[in-house]
């Protein structure tokens, strides 16, 4: 590891732009090195001890490519040091949590760059924590959490529910909400009714702390009890961050056409990488806080624009941040499924289910797992490749079988090495055939933690 420190030590004495880099990384590594030390390591479990080797061996690799990079382009392009926070943070949240938790200990105390590195880590790990807690208690909610969350007046409770995410105004400022779903079959059980309220309870309480510049997640700020459709009896309202405003969904965006009917493709490629990196993030950090989205897809991504952009500097010229939402049917991956939001018979929300999970519980269908997650996610990667809904192919898509819709994305997914390269092609295969392989041919990441760095490698190439 030392190795690949030396190499950019060296040209950053060449290189003043890359000092800070330099220096950040070199304070990093001094604290990992403190802290890994041989009586830390033998102390740890086979299971820590191989997740670790996994994580740097992933490092190490990519730090060496830089340093050829960086030989290569002169210093033509800035890595600056939020890009390394970014590639370094998300296998530092993969670690153990105990090992995390001394980690941030060793380094969130210090007030230097690495510190930095840490923040959305340290927030997982909160989020982290607390699921633990919630598992602990089995079912039990703080009174106190259901008390500050939830809104018992107000003209919000009278909002009708719709599909999907809705965006209103209250008091004065710009805001999404979107309603907790469960199956018809449930929706006249005080149980479940009771069991739904403890999990939004927690949801809000969870995600309130994220910061949404870094996961790209909305903070939900509170929660109702809405009594007009027994199917969605709670709603849940999300922040639009005060420097954005002008919200509009992914799906509205990409179903947009010129008049004679063809795509308005007006952005650069490198924003619909990111747009696709900033996605994959959210997936990656709903994941590791230990709960399930079961929602992706275009309509549960929405765009936000920094106040103080021209019009002209929007869609379709600027795609904005992308910030997942649709939390229907999102719940923790240890708690009782009440449905997902590709049941039913909407042949287009289909689309984004995979194979395994089609049928219904009396034909034994796979119960969700995060790779269905990412299966979806692998769905909408080929929607932002080919910049087109996927509603507008009917003919592949609707009154067909589970398996020739997935035939029909993996062929798409590969028509798009023209025009996005074969990289995008392999991130978005590699989603789409998560279940596909064994663990061993999947190699020693997690898929989506090699989706994440893939697209944003290809957002740094491109820029």
């Amino acid at each position: 590891m030392f190795s690949g420190f030396v190499v950019l030590g060296a040209i950053s004495a060449s290189w003043g732009l890359f000092k800070d880099i330099v220096s950040f990384l070199r304070r990093v590594y001094d604290a990992l090195d403190a802290f890994f030390t041989e009586t830390v390591l033998r102390s740890l479990r086979d299971d820590d001890l191989d997740h670790l080797q996994r994580v740097f061996s992933y490092l190490l690799p990519k730090l060496q490519n830089v340093a050829v990079r960086l030989r290569r382009i002169g210093g033509a392009k800035m890595w600056d040091q939020a890009k390394w926070v970014a590639r370094l943070q998300y296998p530092l949240m993969l670690l153990p949590a105990p090992t995390k938790r001394i980690l941030l200990e060793t380094v969130g105390g210090s007030s230097d760059q690495a510190s930095k590195m840490i923040n959305m880590v340290g927030t997982q790990s909160k989020i982290e924590a607390t699921v633990a807690d919630f598992h602990r208690a089995g079912k039990e909610v703080n009174a106190v959490d259901v008390t500050k969350f939830k809104l018992v007046k107000g003209p919000v409770l009278s909002l009708v529910p719709a599909k999907g995410p809705q965006i209103i105004s209250r008091d004065g400022t710009e805001q999404v909400v979107e309603f907790k779903r469960i199956t018809s079959s449930a929706a006249n059980d005080p149980r479940v009714i009771d069991e739904v309220e403890k999990e939004v309870t927690k949801l809000t309480s969870l995600f309130s702390q994220v910061a949404d510049d870094q996961a790209f997640l909305l903070r939900p700020m509170n929660f109702f009890r809405s009594e007009l459709i027994p199917t969605a009896p709670f709603g849940i309202l999300y922040q639009v961050p005060s420097t954005h405003k002008f919200p509009v969904t992914l799906a509205e965006i990409i179903s947009k056409t010129k008049p004679d009917g063809s795509r308005i493709l007006e952005h650069s490629l490198d924003q619909r990488f990111e747009l696709a990196r900033q996605v994959a993030t959210a997936v990656l950090f709903v994941h590791s806080t230990g709960w399930l989205h079961k929602g992706i897809c275009a309509s549960n991504v929405i765009l936000l624009y920094r106040i103080g952009h021209h019009p002209a500097q929007r869609s379709p010229i600027c795609l904005g941040t992308a910030f997942l939402v649709g939390f229907d049917f999102s719940r923790r991956d240890v708690s009782r499924s009440t449905g997902d939001e590709t049941s039913g018979s909407d042949w287009g929300r289909q689309i984004y289910q995979h194979p395994a999970r089609a049928g219904d519980t009396a034909q034994g269908y796979q119960p969700f797992l995060q790779e269905h997650d990412i299966y979806a996610l692998g769905a909408l990667l080929v929607e932002i490749g080919r910049w087109k809904a996927l509603r507008a192919y009917p003919n592949l898509f609707k009154n067909v079988t589970p398996e020739k819709r997935k035939t029909a994305l993996e062929e798409m997914a590969r028509g798009l090495s023209t025009s996005l390269g074969q990289k995008y092609v392999d991130m978005t295969l590699r989603c789409l055939r998560v279940l596909d392989q064994t663990k061993s041919d999947q190699g020693s990441n997690p898929p989506i933690l090699d989706v994440v760095h893939g697209l944003q490698d290809l957002v740094v190439a491109t820029r």
